[in-house]
């Protein structure tokens, strides 16, 4: 069945979003993680990942990952370059007072 993870992150009026997928101007951050793109890409090209969406609508972005399973997502989840990046996002979130929920289910 499939796991769905979902964040939610919530910023000041004053701040931006880390996101990187898809989104050129954040270039730098891109390409410090290229890793995780490359991770991602191969997971969605295995199907580990079934389907990825983010939406942000004013101070709010939402990204629902939909993978195969919970090992899809753990495999995904534990690799390095998902380490990598969630250190980053987690300082840069701290510094800019961006909140995050996280929540999973089963579908």
């Amino acid at each position: 069945m499939t796991h769905r993870v979902t964040f939610i992150h919530t910023k000041p009026d004053d701040a931006a979003f880390y996101n990187i997928r898809n989104n050129p101007s954040r270039s730098a951050e891109l390409d410090a993680h290229a890793d995780l793109e490359s991770t991602l890409a191969a997971a969605e090209a295995d199907g580990r990942i079934e389907s990825m969406s983010i939406n942000e609508d004013g101070n709010t972005l939402t990204a629902i990952i939909n993978y195969k399973d919970a090992d899809a997502y753990a495999s995904v989840r534990d690799s390095a370059a998902v380490a990598e990046y969630n250190t980053a996002l987690a300082a840069y979130n701290t510094a800019n007072g961006i909140t995050v929920t996280a929540s999973e289910e089963t579908v």
